[in-house]
């Protein structure tokens, strides 16, 4: 005996089916069949609307001449209950039926309501019950059993498979895009059968609302291809897809006995290029450093750690924004090094060995769901652990003059006021200097900052000297000139310092020449009048003020002069003139002398 489904409505899942065996829909579109799942859409009911269950028996008929003869002499009954020996349903027959049905209506086979009068119309199934059959031939005559019963059992089972889950693509995981428009892959699990197990499933792609649009239940189920008990496949479409469509894979599930169950995957969409990605390098930032910027974040051109490279890379939508899931595969190609780093879209490469003054780049490798890849690179990073350092500057003289001569202090003097000419050295044994950063400024007492010159052609970098014109310079005025080296890793040497230079552009003048005629006689020198001593005390203490201004203007970092450090060096020049004046001696002399010492 075997109970099957004899043209059950297939409600999807999420539908009920109301007390007239009609099917309930849950909505119209794309709306969930159960809270929190919304893998499986509601979809019409494609069979009859009634459900019909059906007991399905059959049998062998004994040896003709086993039995009476005469057609009318024997009959067949059938019996059917809830235990052995009880037959509350029951049925006779023709000698000749070998089959029957019990149904839960009367009179399905059409034999005048053959149910004996007990029987109470149509059977009860239930759901886990087990329904006894016997089968035996009777004497009408007499009423005795003339062939010994036969009998069987089968249990009720009206509940379809577990609904399942079905996933887009090939892969163990869902993929989130096609990347064929003439094909389309799934897979799917879960769809369990405790009774006889699945029979076989049935697989469709469409895009959304497609099989609605088919028309009836009948256009709708051919649709689905037979694809046996595998719990995956490939199928080509019946007409081409478009980039950007999405597709649904729906899959059903039959039991043994007819019942089925339904479930749908979330879709793909249709995308068959990798789109292009972006690679930065972040220098020496620690990882998990706030930045604000947009992610992956600024590249650092350089950095100063020779252990480790710290990268980050994004791999965008593609032209239809579907977003792709990728494994990324990280290298250093100037290394050979290579690393999987699975999901992740940043990596601290540690344990490297790079080189001082080498130069480097992160290539990233980005891999979709369904294989295909897109490369990605960085710009390169410098590597240069140390800042140029111990610049020397000395004033030299420009081409053709004798300027730039020493004075009695260790100040030089030079008569131009429009340029002046220097060399430089340093030290930097990593990568090569860039730009040469000079800036003259005057002594305590002057112009704080007078100009500032960026050095980037390169024979003047090669050879370490620069001729800086046109310049302001003054008259009797004095300057420092300072130089710090910038290399390609844009870091800086401290400042490196000149002498102080003098400007004077005038030659000595003599009010009178005496031109002796003789010998002249030894004469014993006078005491020092007080005019005298005075001078030269004067002439002293401007010296001591001089060398104080050096000192002075050493100590200030002026290359970073604001306007306040400028109103005070102001204010320091015109105290110290009005100090110097006041030292000196009221003869005119005596000031013109003391005004060329300051």
């Amino acid at each position: 005996a075997r109970i099957n489904v004899g043209g059950a409505c297939l409600c999807p899942p999420g539908a009920a089916r109301a007390a007239n065996g009609d099917c309930l829909r849950c909505g119209s579109g794309r709306a969930k069949a159960t809270a929190g799942d919304s893998s499986h859409l509601c979809a019409p009911c494609h069979a009859p609307a009634h459900p019909d269950t059906v007991l399905h028996v059959t049998w062998s008929a004994p040896a003709p001449e086993s039995l009476p003869d005469g057609d009318d002499a024997v009959v067949v009954e059938v019996g059917a209950g809830l235990t052995a020996g009880d037959e509350r349903w029951r049925r006779r027959l023709p000698r000749g039926a070998t089959h029957t049905q019990f149904t839960d209506r009367r009179g399905l086979d059409g034999d005048g309501g053959g149910f004996d009068a007990d029987t109470g119309g149509g059977i009860l199934f239930q759901q886990g019950t087990t329904i006894h059959v016997a089968v035996r031939y009777v004497e009408v005559a007499t009423g005795a059993t003339v062939a010994a019963d036969a009998a069987a059992s089968a249990v009720v089972d009206l509940s379809p498979p577990s609904v399942g889950v079905v996933i887009d693509g090939s892969g163990l995981e869902d993929a989130t895009i096609a990347g064929d428009t003439d094909a389309a892959s799934a897979s799917w699990y879960g769809f369990d059968e405790d009774g006889d197990g699945i029979h076989h499933y049935e697989l469709r792609f469409a895009r959304p609302g497609e099989a609605e649009a088919a028309g009836d239940a009948r256009a709708q189920s051919a649709m689905f291809a037979d694809v046996g008990g595998d719990t995956a496949a490939t199928l080509t479409h019946a007409e081409p897809l478009a980039v950007g469509d999405v597709v649904l894979a729906t899959v059903r599930a039959y039991s043994a006995l007819g019942l089925v169950s339904e479930a749908t995957s979330d879709g793909a969409v249709v995308e068959t290029a990798v789109p292009a990605g972006v690679v930065v390098v972040r220098g020496d930032v620690a990882r998990g450093a706030l930045d604000a910027t947009p992610y992956p974040h600024r590249h650092a051109p350089t950095q100063k750690r020779l252990d480790r490279l710290f990268a980050s890379w994004l791999f965008g939508p593609g032209a239809t924004g579907a977003v792709q899931q990728y494994r990324y595969v990280v290298e250093v190609p100037e290394l050979s090094v290579s690393r999987a780093v699975g999901r992740l879209t940043e990596v601290v490469l540690d344990g490297l060995a790079l080189a001082p003054g080498g130069s480097y780049t992160v290539r990233v490798t980005a891999t979709n769901e369904l294989g295909a890849s897109a490369v990605a690179s960085s710009a390169a990073v410098l590597v240069d652990p140390t800042s140029p350092h111990s610049v020397a500057v000395t004033v030299v003289p420009q081409p053709g003059s004798d300027d730039a001569v020493a004075g009695p202090s260790g100040q030089l003097y030079q008569t131009s006021t429009t340029a002046l000419s220097l060399s430089w050295s340093y030290v930097e044994p990593d990568t090569e200097v860039v730009a040469a950063l000079v800036s003259v400024g005057g002594v305590l007492g002057g112009t704080y900052l007078l100009d500032r010159h960026r050095v980037t052609d390169a024979s003047a970098l090669l050879a370490g000297a620069a001729v800086l014109s046109p310049l302001p310079l003054a008259h009797a005025e004095c300057y420092i000139v300072q130089v710090s080296v910038e290399n390609a890793a844009g870091l800086l040497a401290p400042h490196g310092y000149a002498p102080p230079l003098c400007v004077d552009a005038t030659a000595p003048a003599l009010a009178a020449a005496w031109v002796p005629t003789a010998a002249p006689t030894p004469v014993a020198p006078r005491p020092p009048t007080a005019a005298m001593a005075a001078r030269a005390a004067t002439r002293a203490a401007c010296s001591l003020r001089m060398s104080a201004s050096r000192s002075w203007w050493r100590a200030i970092p002026w290359s970073t002069s604001s306007g306040a450090t400028a109103r005070l060096v102001e204010t320091a020049r015109t105290a110290a003139t009005a100090a110097t004046r006041a030292a000196c001696l009221p003869s005119t002399r005596a000031t013109s002398t003391c005004a060329r010492t300051t």
